[in-house]
């Protein structure tokens, strides 16, 4: 009895799980039919692919340069990334090494940061580039980008240097290695999954950005993919074919970049997420 008890719960949370994944595939699952759909016979169908209209596929480029929006979301992801990776490896480790007053502090105010709503940021933001005239710069956009997307690197860095042990630090400067060195020659290739782990995080950050270039691009050779895609949005009309041929093909970018580095990514965020 107590087997058949165990079997029937498995069972029941496969098929909860398949149940799941299904839900969070539907909308993607939906995406690509409509992109193989002709704009004329969208909402005919849903659930089985019968067109196959790949010309989609290639209208889309004319209608918006689809080419140059994912130059500019690789741009941003990059300097994004960048940014992030030069503040938050120092930031996670004088956390992890130094014990300082005020350090479970300033934690907390990492982590307070995340809840802030980016939204009641975007006024300030605005009036500041304009007052520097950084508007429609892509620097504008990497420094605004990455203050919101510091706290999670941060923390997930801070969780792999814990793992890493400081005798290995200390060993090196007793070798006459400086403190920098120690850090650049041991610390750092060690800690390579983590700090490809937060790449991949803050580079996917950069490329998903949205409402920071919306209000802070104006030039349409600067625009990244994701506001292209809110273009073809129109007051009137939208075609829906269009919309989602587009944003498939803006997701595979990404999608490569994760499946090369995939096994170094888990890696570095499960040995983030052990505490001290």
């Amino acid at each position: 009895m107590t087997r058949m008890k165990t079997r029937v719960g498995r069972i029941l949370i496969h098929i909860g799980a398949i149940a799941f994944v299904i839900y969070l595939l539907l909308p993607v699952y939906s995406a690509v039919i409509a992109a193989l759909t002709p704009e004329s016979k969208l909402g005919a169908q849903l659930m089985i692919p019968v067109y196959f209209h790949w010309k989609n596929f290639v209208d889309m480029w004319k209608v918006i340069p689809l080419g140059r929006q994912l130059t500019n979301s690789f741009i941003y992801s990059i300097g994004v990334s960048c940014i992030i990776l030069a503040v938050a490896t120092p930031a996670a480790y004088a956390l992890s090494r130094f014990k300082f007053s005020g350090r479970q502090v300033f934690l907390f105010g990492v982590m307070v940061t995340q809840m802030i709503p980016l939204i009641i940021l975007l006024v300030p933001v605005f009036v500041m580039a304009a007052k520097l005239n950084a508007i429609n710069t892509y620097a504008a956009v990497f420094v605004t980008a990455a203050a919101t997307g510091l706290p999670f690197p941060i923390l997930l860095l801070k969780g792999y240097f814990d793992t890493i042990s400081s005798s290995l630090d200390e060993a090196a400067m007793v070798d006459g290695c400086t403190r920098l060195q120690a850090i650049i020659r041991i610390l750092l290739p060690l800690a390579v999954p983590g700090l490809v782990s937060a790449f991949m995080t803050t580079f996917i950050l950069g490329w998903a950005q949205f409402i920071i270039p919306l209000i802070l691009i104006t030039d349409t050779s600067k625009m990244p993919v994701t506001v292209g895609i809110y273009r073809l949005l129109g007051e009137t009309t939208i075609q829906w074919n269009l919309v989602m041929a587009a944003t498939l093909l803006s997701v595979v970018p990404p999608m490569l970049v994760y499946l090369v580095a995939q096994r170094r990514v888990a890696a570095g965020l499960v040995m983030g997420a052990i505490k001290e």
